[in-house]
Order: structure tokens, then C-alpha cells, then sequence
């Protein structure tokens, strides 16, 4: 429970104040039966966000790397939604979400109503540093949120506790 309500507290806006915004950039997505990407890179973070659409008409989306401004377990943020946080119109028939440069930590997609997305409908794939749809995705998202922690910061942990030994 507690988890939740700090992923509600985290998601409350497109992009939260609590945090800096390090890089950010919109694309736009067209209804096309392929599979297209898009990426984001900040320093050695690289966001990448697949999918394919269908339905609707062209949207603005928007890709994002957000570092929190207080020091938490999760070290970078990456971020895909429809720009301005508008509802989305489009089918996606699959997604993808990874990140480069961090290790995964956890992921939340939202369904076009703004609705976290049930755990039937993703998959986790934390060995792959991703998230993407499972075989009961119901074609809606409008937002995706990706935690990972900074390598720098675990290979540091793991030389503090070697000099503690």
C-alpha cells in the first residue's frame, strides 16, 4: 500500500516537480502497422520507447529523464506520454520501454484514462532493463514510467561494503 500511494504521489503530474527534468523531447506517433522507436539519451541514461499504433490520428508524445531532487532508491526516472498529458486516441498493438546505463527497477503503465495499467497486461523484464505488453494487453496506454537506479551509484555501494569487510 505504501508503494502505491508513493507511485500516485509520483505520477501526479507529466513530469513531477519533486524531481529535475534532465532531458526531454516530443515526437510524434502516426498510426502504422510497424513497429517504430524513439530514444532519449542523458549522460550514459538512454530511454528507448517502442511500439506500434494503430487507429486515431497523428499525436504528440513526449519522451523525458527525470533525476529526483531528494536522494531515493531510485536513482533516474524515464518517462513516455502523450504530450501535455492529453487522452490518447490510438490502438497500440505492443510497447516496449527500456533503459541503457541504469538498472531497472520497477515500471507503471497507464491506460489512456490515465489508469495504472493491471499487472496482466505487462510484463517486467528487469534482466532486459525493460517493460513491454504481455499477451493480454488491451491496446491503451497513454503513459509509461520506468525507475531505475544509477549504475555509478551501486558500484560505489558495492566497494563501500568490500572496504567495510
Amino acid at each position: 500500500m505504501k508503494c502505491l500511494i508513493c507511485l500516485l504521489i509520483i505520477v501526479s503530474s507529466v513530469f513531477c516537480d519533486d524531481g529535475e527534468l534532465m532531458a526531454s523531447r516530443q515526437f510524434n506517433i502516426k498510426p502504422d502497422p510497424s513497429v517504430k522507436s524513439t530514444e532519449i539519451v542523458w549522460n550514459d541514461i538512454k530511454c528507448t520507447f517502442a511500439y506500434q499504433a494503430m487507429g486515431g490520428t497523428n499525436e504528440d508524445w513526449e519522451i523525458g529523464i527525470l533525476q529526483p531532487a531528494k536522494q531515493t532508491e531510485h536513482q533516474v526516472t524515464c518517462m513516455v506520454n502523450r504530450a501535455g498529458g492529453r487522452t490518447t486516441y490510438l490502438n497500440f498493438q505492443s510497447f516496449s520501454f527500456k533503459i541503457e546505463g541504469a538498472t531497472y527497477a520497477m515500471a507503471q503503465p497507464f491506460d489512456s484514462k490515465n489508469e495504472p495499467l493491471p499487472h496482466t497486461e505487462f510484463v517486467e523484464l528487469p534482466k532486459k532493463n525493460m517493460v513491454k505488453q504481455s499477451k493480454k494487453f488491451e491496446n491503451s496506454i497513454g503513459r509509461v514510467i520506468l525507475w531505475a537506479k544509477m549504475e555509478q551509484e551501486e558500484e560505489l555501494g558495492k566497494m563501500e561494503q568490500k572496504e567495510d569487510l
